[in-house]
């Protein structure tokens, strides 16, 4: 039996537990955005984007919330309050993937223009692009330790890189 039940309006594709795990924060198909207590009740905050919601990701100190999807902008959000911070603009496609490194300093996005892009999150400013999976990019995760991207795709690859120079450290084969 499910403990409690979050409602959207529309298909949620992005979600994700703030680091103290009492808070689930949301995204959907309509550009929604609602945090919600694990307790239950009604949302705490909500905000709205243009476009679908294809991702989200959390920062590990819980302060930055990034999104990305359908309008081709990374947008970093106050995970606590949803005010906009910062537009992280040059996907020239949907992004389906976000990932922070742990000390929150970079954030990776990946998506349907199948270009991996490392960001400076106080800045804004893109610290480097390059071309990833050879199809569209649905996923990416940096390794605890910062020093390793993996991404996803549709090409049925897992590939391992080096996000301080974008170098292919290794793929590995096997979906379908």
């Amino acid at each position: 039996e499910p403990l409690r039940t979050f409602q959207h309006a529309n298909a949620v594709r992005g979600v994700a537990f703030t680091p103290d795990g009492r808070t689930i924060i949301a995204g959907d198909r309509a550009g929604s955005i609602k945090t919600w207590s694990i307790d239950g009740g009604e949302p705490i905050h909500t905000a709205r984007q243009s476009g679908t919601i294809q991702a989200l990701a959390i920062s590990s100190d819980g302060e930055t919330l990034a999104t990305g999807g359908t309008d081709k902008v990374v947008r970093l959000w106050n995970a606590r309050t949803l005010t906009e911070k910062l537009p992280l603009e040059g996907h020239t496609a949907p992004i389906y993937g976000l990932s922070f490194q742990k000390n929150g300093e970079r954030l990776a996005s990946v998506g349907w223009d199948r270009s991996l892009r490392i960001w400076d999150v106080r800045s804004g400013q893109q610290l480097r692009t390059w071309d990833g999976n050879s199809d569209d990019i649905w996923s990416v995760a940096y390794s605890p330790n910062g020093t390793r991207l993996a991404t996803g795709g549709s090409d049925g690859t897992v590939k391992v890189w080096n996000p301080e120079t974008g170098d292919l450290v290794s793929t590995f084969v096997g979906h379908k």
